[in-house]
């Protein structure tokens, strides 16, 4: 058989292309490592009663995750600029105006620089996972877990380690503690009943799951989603739903 992502021949005992790491075949048996039901299109059911789900797309066409990255620097940049400005604030009164003005532009050109190196980042990385990201979703009633498969987690740990490095070189402890984050985390799980807002977005086949200090996305086919949605909606009691 040939992969139908790359077109190189293949034998029949792959699940994973070799050449560009494409998912061959989504056997429910072969992709999560046990016997499971079929309850939706791509939606399979294990005898726990845990929901999973493969799901994988274009990082370039779809830009969920760069604009996650740059909201996390923006806010990270926020803070910092506040903390900052106080500190002055509470040094010299006499001269906060002009040091807020100074202090604005130096960090208006820091985050516009950052947002130049994180264009050029997430190209390296959506380079280096071949263009599309792939995950594994696990629902049960409790919790919502976001799993990278491993050879794509192999890679975000090595990216996520270099950042730790750089941040320490440049002093940026907004791009270290990122870069600890993605090298720690190979599964990010999400309590349910701590989740105080759902936010849907539809049109890009995206649910994020907001908790104090917590933030998931959740991917799910067009076919899925309304099966998905309304079972977090059912777990996530004490959550607000937003539609975008």
């Amino acid at each position: 058989m040939n992969c139908k992502h790359c077109g190189k021949e293949l034998s029949d005992n792959y699940v994973y292309c070799p050449f560009c790491g494409g998912l061959i075949e989504p056997l429910p048996e072969s992709l999560f490592g046990e016997k499971t039901e079929q309850v939706s299109t791509n939606i399979y059911r294990n005898s726990k009663g845990v929901f999973k789900w493969y799901y994988e797309y274009n990082m370039l066409k779809n830009p969920s995750i760069m604009l996650t990255v740059f909201s996390v620097l923006g806010i990270a940049e926020l803070i910092e600029f506040s903390l900052v400005f106080c500190i002055m604030l509470l040094d010299d009164l006499d001269d906060a105006f002009a040091a807020f003005l100074e202090m604005l532009a130096v960090h208006l050109a820091i985050f516009a620089v950052l947002i130049v190196i994180g264009f050029v980042a997430y190209f390296i990385v959506a380079w280096l996972y071949g263009f599309k990201y792939k995950v594994i979703f696990e629902l049960d009633e409790k919790s919502l877990r976001h799993i990278h498969l491993p050879r794509q987690f192999k890679k975000a740990n090595a990216l996520g380690i270099l950042a730790v490095f750089l941040g320490g070189i440049t002093k940026d402890p907004a791009l270290a503690g990122i870069g600890l984050m993605s090298a720690s985390r190979n599964v990010m799980t999400s309590s349910l009943d701590e989740v105080r807002t759902v936010k849907v977005y539809k049109k890009r086949n995206l649910i994020k799951l907001n908790q104090l200090l917590m933030r998931n996305q959740v991917y799910v086919e067009n076919d899925d989603f309304d099966f998905i949605l309304n079972r977090l909606i059912g777990c996530c009691k004490n959550a607000q739903v937003i539609y975008k």
